[in-house]
């Protein structure tokens, strides 16, 4: 996760402690396996590797996956709906904006 990403979790109010930050996929899917999550926000340089069966594999889990684009690309913005992803949300963005996605991720109201 990236630090704007963290910092924005930090600035609603999240435990910095209750975050967990990793650079790869691997070390994504082996954390995953060991420790239930409440939340996954996924980079799409992580995404890069990782395969549209994973991802519904981990979304059918009950897990809600919010997915950081660079650029909006259809397809993929798409792609990524079709195999379990939660929400999408285009960088650049703010901490609120992070904060609405993730309200309505779990249905809450803003």
């Amino acid at each position: 996760m990236t630090r704007h990403t963290t910092g924005g979790l930090v600035s609603l109010g999240v435990n910095i402690a209750n975050i967990t930050s990793v650079d790869n996929i691997k070390n994504a899917l082996a954390f995953m396996r060991e420790n239930r999550c409440d939340l996954i926000i996924v980079d799409t340089k992580i995404v890069e590797d990782l395969s549209n069966n994973r991802i519904s594999d981990i979304s059918s889990s009950g897990q809600k996956i919010i997915l950081i684009i660079g650029n909006y690309d259809k397809n993929n913005l798409a792609n990524a709906k079709n195999n379990g992803v939660s929400k999408c949300i285009v960088k650049p963005f703010q901490p609120v904006t992070l904060g609405e996605v993730i309200d309505s991720v779990f249905n809450k109201t803003t």
